[in-house]
């Protein structure tokens, strides 16, 4: 079996959208399977399992309506196809967002009669976490119906982001996102610090899951308590705190460093905005490091797709966004002690045995 990755991002870049398809391009090996890579993420050197494509400004009118960079990639990825007389792969695996390089799905169906599955790792024409207007709304929506009418198959992260997709007949599969399990140990690692540690990995931006209550929760009621240490890129929220003794900002970290410090914590934090379609590969990674977790959430507590994911997870407390909420759920998760806990089953081995598992049912 052949298959044919199609991703913006892709390794070395660090963002979250180029782990889930890194990781399944680079492992599928161990499955028989061969694949190769079309990105628009650089390559620091040739790769023969990796072309670069790189995107250019798009003139298309959709630019003024849609900020997607799918718009400044499709028409290099028909010219490249273009110029194809033979395809030797059974399927090609497009993922998103950006999402607006998805058509290129339809081309290659009618063109080759390869078999399409579309990754939305979020959704695209109704995310709950934009601003959208409705006439916004409506032009996504009729192009993602238009993109997903020569796939095959569709795939997503989770049963809400599914319901979120534009009314389809074609199949959704469920695979989830995970931690890596080669740089993200699954065993405790039982450090006992003087002066407890909660972290927090990820970017906060301005409205949004915002960390303002927390913060000041801490310097009012932890500050001699307790350390918060952040990483990711920096913000205006932390200016309040940039000399106060329980605030350390840590700055942007690579994946393995990352992992390394965040397994030197005691407790990892969470912010949700209480979006049911929610999910965040950072709940993997701090289940996989079997960390106590705090979330907290402008929503109510155990709801949505992050409950889903926790529920049977023994070392978490949820809480609002709620001084006194904040307080109890501090004072608990300093108190508890951590229970053992099976991590595969939120391991991006996992999520890739359901693709292979996926790939030979069609």
């Amino acid at each position: 079996m052949r298959v044919l990755f199609i991703s913006y991002f892709f390794e070395p870049f660090g963002g979250v959208g180029a782990k889930r398809m890194s990781y399944w391009a680079n492992n599928l090996r161990k499955h028989s399977i061969e694949s190769h890579v079309l990105t628009a993420t650089k390559q620091p050197k040739e790769n023969p399992n990796i072309t670069y494509i790189p995107a250019k400004a798009s003139t298309s009118l959709l630019r003024y309506f849609i900020k997607d960079p799918g718009l400044n990639w499709i028409t290099e990825l028909q010219n490249y196809f273009d110029l194809k007389t033979e395809f030797k792969y059974d399927f090609v695996i497009i993922s998103g967002g950006p999402f607006m390089h998805f058509p290129i799905g339809n081309y290659l169906s009618k063109k080759f009669g390869t078999k399409v599955l579309l990754d939305f790792r979020d959704p695209f024409s109704d995310n709950p976490s934009f601003k959208d207007n409705w006439l916004k709304k409506t032009i996504k929506s009729f192009f993602e119906r238009q993109f997903i009418r020569g796939a095959t198959a569709l795939v997503t992260v989770n049963k809400f982001c599914a319901s979120l997709i534009a009314n389809s007949n074609k199949p959704v599969h469920l695979i989830d996102n995970g931690f890596n399990e080669a740089e993200v140990s699954a065993t405790y690692n039982p450090f006992k610090n003087k002066t407890p540690i909660i972290a927090h990995a990820g970017t906060f931006i301005h409205g949004v899951r915002s960390p303002e209550v927390f913060l000041e929760t801490l310097n009012e009621s932890f500050k001699d308590k307790i350390e918060f240490h952040q990483y990711g890129k920096d913000s205006p929220y932390f200016e309040p705190y940039r000399h106060a003794s329980f605030f350390t900002y840590r700055g942007m970290r690579d994946y393995k460093v990352l992992m390394k410090e965040l397994a030197r914590a005691d407790i990892c934090l969470l912010i949700t905005e209480g979006k049911s379609f929610e999910s965040t590969t950072k709940v993997f990674d701090y289940i996989g490091l079997n960390k106590k977790i705090l979330i907290l959430t402008g929503g109510e507590p155990k709801t949505g797709n992050l409950h889903e994911l926790t529920k049977t997870y023994p070392n978490l407390v949820w809480a609002k966004q709620d001084p006194q909420a904040i307080k109890e759920a501090m004072d608990e998760l300093i108190r508890m002690e951590v229970k053992p806990f099976d991590a595969y089953p939120y391991s991006r081995a996992h999520s890739l045995d359901r693709l292979v598992a996926l790939l030979k049912s069609l």
